[in-house]
């Protein structure tokens, strides 16, 4: 997941979907040399947001910090256990009045739970400084579609990496398809490798056997994730 936040952000900082169009053997007209329109924005020196900052977040961070990131904000409920977030916040609140003004890119990688739906709202986009890029590997619940939609026509998020959403396959219909500032993607921002998970499987029931205390990657059933 890391990977995905990191490279959907990169791809669009170079304009890589225009490139690839230039480039397009089936239509000729598009074959021309290009270095004036297409406009590059950078991600170091950015700000960004990382939201829910476990295992995966700690890692989306790590990552951030290596490409250059000026300022890394990290959402959680209290934890702050990750040393590659500059700054936390732990509250919608705080998130609005203080996170929102300052980010150039969002990540989620928060888990489903009562407090984590419809996260990004008319409340949240409108405090957000404008032009924004957006990456949603969470869960789609965390979003308020017709929000981000209004959003997106106002400029506040100029682009957003969808890979989940509330209804899923998306409906072929869905505005989500169409929209110019969109890019969906089949919720494969992790595809579970086989031989990786058969080693955590195996590293934890070790960990069982001997001292079911150091067992890692436990659910909490209460707080749902």
């Amino acid at each position: 997941i890391a990977e995905y936040a990191i490279g959907h952000i990169l791809g669009y900082c170079l304009k890589l979907p225009q490139h690839y169009k230039s480039n397009d053997p089936s239509d000729p007209k598009e074959q021309r040399w290009n270095n004036t329109t297409v406009r590059s924005r950078n991600f170091k020196g950015s700000t960004v947001a990382i939201l829910g900052v476990g295992n995966i977040g700690s890692e989306v961070a790590r990552l951030c910090q290596a490409m250059g990131c000026s300022m890394v904000w990290g959402y959680t409920r209290s934890s702050e256990d990750c040393s590659f977030i500059d700054k936390y916040v732990h509250s919608k609140e705080e998130a609005c009045s203080q996170m929102a003004p300052n980010i150039d890119y969002w990540i989620n990688v928060m888990p489903h739970t009562p407090k984590t739906q419809k996260f990004f709202d008319k409340d949240l986009f409108g405090q957000m400084k404008k032009g924004a890029v957006l990456v949603n590997a969470g869960r789609g619940s965390a979003i308020c579609n017709d929000a981000l939609l209004e959003a997106l026509d106002q400029n506040i998020v100029e682009y957003a990496v969808l890979d989940v959403f509330d209804e899923e396959p998306l409906p072929c219909d869905h505005i989500f398809w169409k929209h110019p500032s969109v890019l969906v993607t089949s919720h494969t921002a992790a595809i579970t490798d086989p031989n990786l998970a058969a080693r955590v499987f195996y590293d934890n029931y070790q960990r069982w056997c001997q001292d079911k205390s150091s067992v890692q990657f436990k659910l909490n059933l209460r707080e749902g994730y």
